[in-house]
Order: C-alpha cells, then structure tokens, then sequence
C-alpha cells in the first residue's frame, strides 16, 4: 500500500515534444488505438505467463508426473521453445511477417491451451503446455514493435505504459487462472485461460483495423 501510494502520488514529467516529436501523455491517452494495444498488452502477458506458471504443478497434480519431472519437463521446455523463437526469428522475418505470425501464434496459443486441458495423455498435454512457449514467444515484443508503427508519436510514454499493461497480465493472468482452477481443477482453470489468447486476437486486429482507418500521426 505505501509502494502504491508513493507510486500513484510520484510526480512524473511531461515528455519533451520540442526535441523527440513524442506526443503528450494527455493526447496519448486519448488516442483509442492506445488503449487497444494496452488491452493487446494485458492479453500478451496472461497468454505467456498463467501457462507457465502453473505448468509445474499441472504436470504434477493435474498429470500425474513426479515433481523433478514436472519441472524439468514442464516450464523448462516451455522456456526453451519460447527461447529459440525469440533467437531465431530474427533470421526468418522476411518469410514470417510480424503481424500475421503474432496472429497464427495467437490461434495455435488456443490450441494450445485446449489441448493441454482436455487431453487424456499425459504426454500430450505436456506437450502442448511446452508448444505454448513458441505460440507466445513474440507477443511481448511483437506488440512492441507493432506499436511503434501504429502509434510513431507514441515516444517513451507509450512503451512504458505497453509494460505496465503487460505486467498487470502477468499479474492477473495466473491469479485468476489459480482462482478457478480451485473451483474447477487446474484442467479448468487451463481452459478458461483459452480467453487469453483470443483477447489478444481479437483486439489486435481490432487496432490494426483502427490505425487503417484513423489519419497518420506523424
């Protein structure tokens, strides 16, 4: 509470327009694709961080799988698959543009997601939980970098608040993936998270579409 409040009650300063071109916070937060991309951000950080969260103890509990298993199996292949992605797409960005791999990595996210949750097979479950890593690998920096695009003037105060909407995902994301996997088991709280990723589908398109239709900032 005392963080918060320091936090909330911490002057912040105006971002320089007369040498960066950024526009104001003010006027930032009156753009719409602003809060979209927030909402995209919010969505990125659920997808990426409840499956891996609750990997360990899914694999264990919701599995069957010992625990040294559970771990190493679990959210270590989920790294890894997240890892080689981000390393290497960089190489193969020509073939695989940004905004439609972010939006397959979307569907295949809900697959995964599902797949984890209904399959009977230990095996395959686990598998797609890992899989999972290479659906969201370029969420968090894909709505990055497609922001600077959809917003040019966006400056420092659009990337800072992107991560703080990010973060509040990973935040909310696992805690209410946790909150109805006590009610449902952790194979429901794993379905409900499905909503996570078709979150982020549907309102990246929906701020795609917006910045097509809204005059170039410039």
């Amino acid at each position: 509470m005392v963080t918060t409040y320091g936090f909330a009650t911490a002057p912040i300063a105006e971002p320089r327009t007369s040498e960066s071109g950024s526009m104001p916070l003010a006027e930032l937060l009156r753009s719409g694709r602003f809060w979209l991309l927030i909402g995209v951000m919010v969505f990125a950080g659920a997808s990426e961080n409840s499956i891996s969260q609750w990997m360990s103890l899914f694999a264990e509990q919701g599995l069957g799988i010992g625990k040294l298993a559970g771990d190493l199996l679990g959210p270590s292949l989920f790294a890894l698959c997240m890892a080689l992605v981000r390393v290497s797409y960089g190489k193969w960005e020509s073939k695989f543009p940004l905004e439609k791999f972010l939006a397959w990595g979307a569907v295949a996210c809900v697959a995964c997601y599902l797949t984890a949750a209904l399959s009977r097979s230990p095996a395959v479950a686990l598998a797609a939980c890992a899989l999972c890593g290479v659906t969201v690998a370029l969420m968090w920096p894909g709505v990055l970098h497609s922001s600077a695009k959809r917003i040019p003037r966006g400056g420092t105060g659009l990337f800072g608040m992107l991560a703080l909407g990010g973060d509040l995902g990973c935040s909310l994301g696992p805690w209410s993936l946790g909150l109805i996997g006590d009610r449902r088991g952790l194979r429901g709280g794993l379905l409900a998270g499905a909503v996570f990723p078709v979150g982020f589908l549907a309102l990246f398109v929906l701020s795609g579409k917006l910045s097509k239709k809204e005059p170039k900032q410039r």
